[in-house]
């Protein structure tokens, strides 16, 4: 059973279930367990955090795109998480990825598709015009040597708008993600034999992107050098046009002598600039950067190409992507790392723009967000609200769900009629989705009634739930009436529907509301107290103490 295709869990089945029992990787008995998509779980969520792991993500930047059949859309996307077998450093610097940045491993008993990021899909062996699908990555991987794979292969048609000579090589490996392409192609960059290489040389273990080929036959060329401290990196690139573009890049000693230079015409003390830079816990680091993009050939206007570079990179003495220059030379994007962690991104602002930052705190696992410390463990803030906005003497708001739940300024949002979220027949969390009628059939009273019932100081859960039931099946007899008296049995339905949740799964909520309605009433106290002394109360607050202390709910 080794290395065949395994269910994976958390994978989908074809009505819908997730897999709960099954292998962690995409192949049974693969040597890494789980592929990775740049974080665990594959997910990006909470643009511009990740809220589950505290990594901060900036998805999907592109630097520029000319228009073309199959266009060179130079992109980037960072995130901060570290794998556990994380990949070099690439052409943009620590925890930065390309979308070139690909590479398939070719072993005797395996194929591992791998990017920039970590990422690792295992794969069997493929024979010559032999196709594989991974159902968790939702992509195909397919080899060449064949002029034509079997109609009854859904990529039968696509397979067609390749070039000939790819698909007759059975040394070319092709990628794809839609029927309708396009194809990733995963071949070899030529390079100059030394002199004490056996000839003809043999293929390297491994394919690396050369192109793309959509379904009407239009390519995209990546160009790679040779020979030379470049050999194997991408330098020039075709696109479905017929453009080319020139990619410059640096190394890291290149960076530093000319950083010493510029420090010596302008007089100035040099920066610490090594010529090296180290392994980080984001991979090993060549120091080979992207600093500029030039246009140097367009068919259509081939003497009217731009004077300067449409793109130029800036790095820190790290190695560290700093800033990003557009054609007219702005200062587009910037970005500020961790001193203490190379590549990890603390800050980062637009052109004309405040800037936004980020901190981390690996010691206790908590992450920054929107100005305050959310504990997901307890499901609380940890750190009071630092402008008051929300008023009273609790600065430690407890929201269920604070994405759904909570504005982006950390206060509540409010339900379509001005009550907050929880007013309803739902909690905070799941008032959204409750019904809170059934055509006139208004159930808002009842509920009402029940949640003052659970902030009822000593109340009995039990008499709350019931009452829930009957007072909603009042408002199917009372409200429904004419035709729809059809629709009383369904509302009746309901209403047992109804009590039987909050019987079987309010406990929390009726213990939270007790909880709650017994630190108001201790507050009250306490304000009565703190007035017998001849202690200064604000009369707002007071009122709003005695108003939740009488008026529960």
């Amino acid at each position: 059973m080794s290395g065949k295709p395994a269910a994976r869990q958390g994978d989908m089945t074809q009505y819908g279930g997730p897999v709960v029992q099954g292998s962690a990787g995409v192949m049974i008995g693969a040597p890494t367990g789980v592929a990775c998509s740049v974080c665990p779980g594959g997910m990006t969520s909470g643009n511009p955090v990740n809220p589950l792991l505290g990594a901060k993500v900036q998805p999907g930047e592109t630097d520029f795109a000319l228009p073309a059949p199959l266009p060179f859309v130079l992109s980037r996307t960072y995130s901060s998480y570290r794998t556990k077998t994380p990949a070099p450093a690439g052409l943009f610097g620590p925890g930065w990825k390309a979308p070139f940045d690909i590479r398939l491993q070719i072993r005797d008993k395996e194929l591992i598709l791998n990017d920039n990021g970590g990422r690792s899909i295992h794969f069997t062996p493929l024979f010559p015009g032999e196709t594989a699908f991974s159902r968790s990555e939702s992509f195909w991987l397919a080899r060449g040597g064949v002029p034509a794979l079997h109609e009854s292969n859904p990529l039968y048609l696509l397979w067609q708008s390749l070039p000939e000579d790819i698909r007759a090589s059975p040394h070319v490996y092709l990628a794809t993600s839609s029927l309708q392409g396009p194809w990733w192609i995963l071949g070899w960059a030529e390079r100059v034999p030394a002199p004490d290489d056996a000839l003809p040389a043999p293929l390297p273990p491994y394919r690396t992107l050369t192109g793309l080929v959509d379904n009407f036959g239009h390519t995209l060329a990546y160009h790679r050098d040779a020979d030379g401290e470049f050999a194997g990196e991408i330098t020039a690139v075709t696109d479905g046009a017929g453009r080319r573009f020139r990619l410059v890049l640096t190394t890291q000693a290149q960076r530093a002598e000319q950083h010493r230079q510029q420090a010596v015409s302008e007089a100035t003390s040099p920066l610490s600039f090594p010529d090296t830079l180290p392994a980080t816990a984001y991979g090993a680091d060549s120091g080979r950067r992207l600093a500029e993009v030039w246009l140097t050939h367009d068919p259509e206007y081939p003497d009217n190409l731009p004077a300067a570079p449409l793109v130029l990179y800036e790095y820190s003495p790290r190695g560290e992507l700093a800033v990003v220059y557009d054609r007219s030379g702005t200062a587009a994007r910037g970005f500020t790392y961790d001193p203490p962690h190379p590549g990890r991104m603390v800050a980062h602002r637009y052109a004309g723009r405040p800037e936004t930052g980020y901190r981390y705190d690996e010691e206790s696992g908590l992450h920054y967000n929107r100005h305050r410390y959310y504990d997901p463990g307890q499901g609380r803030y940890i750190t009071q609200d630092p402008t008051g906005l929300m008023g009273g003497w609790n600065l430690y708001k407890y929201p269920l769900n604070p994405v759904s739940g909570i504005d982006p300024l950390g206060l509540k949002s409010m339900r379509s009629d001005g009550h907050p979220w929880g007013y309803g027949c739902g909690d905070e969390s799941t008032d959204w989705i409750v019904p809170d009628s059934l055509g006139s059939a208004d159930f808002l009273p009842a509920c009402r009634k029940h949640d003052i019932c659970y902030g009822t100081l000593d109340s009995h859960k039990d008499t709350c739930d019931q009452n829930l039931g009957k007072n909603m099946k009042l408002a199917c007899q009372s409200d429904l009436k004419g035709f729809h008296k059809l629709y009383r049995p369904l509302c009746n339905g309901m209403a047992d529907g109804y009590k039987l949740a909050v019987s079987k799964f309010g406990q929390s909520a009726y213990d939270a509301a007790q909880e709650k309605a017994l630190n108001d009433y201790k507050e009250l106290e306490m304000l009565d107290l703190l007035q017998e002394l001849g202690e200064p109360i604000n009369s707002d607050d007071y009122n709003k103490v005695y108003d939740r202390v009488t008026n529960p709910g």
